[in-house]
């Protein structure tokens, strides 16, 4: 019993990197964004979309916005836009908001926090966090450390 196991927690480790790799990542997300797109149409799309919706899957969505790459980012983008569409509560973005901002010292705190735009959204936290995300984009897209070497 003890020698199955083994063997079968060897086999698990051997396709831990198959299984976190991109293209298994964009392949996953690509399923649940035709899900979505799917709920958008449906009579009742809240109920088809309770799993998916909730804070703690949307804070991850929010964090492969920060730090995947910009093919995840766009299968991304187009989940929460078909999440957005089914008007899921407002309070599920602000408490998934809460959950990615939870660590002072990670990219998303510093993006809702540290960036002080024109605009103001005390209101709320999802929006604020959004719009911070794309100021800290422009910021990088012109910036000669981040984007491209000087020269």
């Amino acid at each position: 019993m003890n020698t199955r196991s083994k063997e079968r927690e060897e086999r698990e480790l051997k396709q831990l990197p198959r299984l976190y790799s991109e293209s298994f990542l964009l392949r996953l997300l690509r399923l649940v964004e035709i899900f979505t797109s799917i709920a958008t149409c449906s009579s009742h799309p809240l109920s088809m979309v309770q799993r998916v919706a909730n804070p703690y899957h949307l804070s991850s969505l929010l964090n492969l916005l920060l730090l995947a790459s910009p093919s995840v980012k766009i299968v991304v983008l187009k989940v929460l836009q078909h999440i957005v569409r089914i008007s899921l509560p407002f309070e599920v973005f602000e408490e998934a908001v809460r959950i990615l901002t939870r660590d002072e010292n990670s990219l998303a705190y510093r993006i809702l926090h540290k960036i002080q735009p024109s605009a103001k959204f005390e209101s709320s936290m999802f929006l604020r966090f959004l719009f911070n995300y794309l100021v800290s984009l422009r910021s990088k897209m012109w910036s000669a450390t981040d984007a491209e070497s000087e020269g």
